[in-house]
């Protein structure tokens, strides 16, 4: 896919770079929590997470919490199964991570996130 410009704010430009997919997978230790931390954002770059969805083996219900950077941007009191309903993307910024988390669950269970974003990159 070429790269192709969709904003301009304040002189700066958001060029779509490519639309990914994120999917991991972890186990849960334990004291009933999984973790998935993606990589770290490329300087000169931003996500835009637009589809997300998170299940769980775990036989108790699970809570499950996504984070980028420092922000709690969404979650579920049901990570045994669920998807985001949010009608506009999370942004994880240059220097940021996206963190998913899930606590109360049944040690050894798999705790599965599913998701796509839109990777941008800026320029002036």
């Amino acid at each position: 896919m070429l790269p192709t410009a969709i904003a301009t704010v304040s002189g700066m430009t958001l060029t779509t770079v490519d639309i990914l997919p994120l999917s991991q997978t972890a186990t849960v230790d334990a004291d009933g929590t999984a973790e998935i931390l993606f990589p770290q954002v490329d300087s000169g770059y931003l996500w835009l997470v637009d589809a997300m969805s998170v299940r769980s083996t775990s036989t108790e219900q699970t809570r499950c919490e996504v984070w980028a950077g420092p922000r709690l941007m969404d979650g579920s009191d049901d990570g045994t199964f669920d998807f985001s309903d949010r009608n506009s993307p999370i942004l994880v910024n240059s220097g940021e991570e996206l963190r998913v988390r899930w606590t109360g669950a049944t040690v050894g269970a798999l705790c599965v996130f599913d998701g796509q974003y839109t990777y941008l990159r800026r320029g002036v």
